[in-house]
């Protein structure tokens, strides 16, 4: 019997996290798809017949929009509204919080103060 990686989608324009994060993930056993902005993680959401994400991993500050945009632009993609959501960004107030976990997130963690295994380890706890 062949086991299926489990999939990961995660939207970061920071090449250094993005490379970090995909090294530690593969790592982990994981096939990855990297968006470096929200446009081209929305277009691979509806056109990618072959990778349906186990889990999203959305940074909120994003060049072309941010990551409330895309969460709400997931909300409204059948496909893929009942995927697991999970915000990694520096910002760490209160309202983004509230406001990211009103659009589906099911994780806030906060990248200066978090390290690479937690957030192994907080994708592993919502995809298993």
């Amino acid at each position: 019997m062949t086991v299926t990686k489990r999939k990961i989608m995660w939207v970061e324009d920071d090449q250094l996290i993005g490379a970090l994060l995909a090294q530690k993930l593969s790592h982990a056993g994981y096939d990855l798809f990297c968006a470096t902005r929200g446009k081209e993680a929305l277009d691979a959401l509806q056109s990618l017949e072959d990778f349906m994400p186990d889990i999203i991993i959305v940074d909120l500050l994003l060049p072309d929009m941010d990551g409330f945009e895309i969460l709400a632009a997931i909300n409204k993609n059948p496909r893929v509204a009942g995927v697991p959501r999970m915000v990694l960004s520096n910002l760490d107030g209160q309202s983004d919080k509230d406001r990211a976990f009103k659009l589906g997130a099911k994780k806030f963690m906060v990248k200066a103060v978090t390290s690479l295994d937690e957030i192994v380890s907080a994708v592993k706890e919502l995809v298993h």
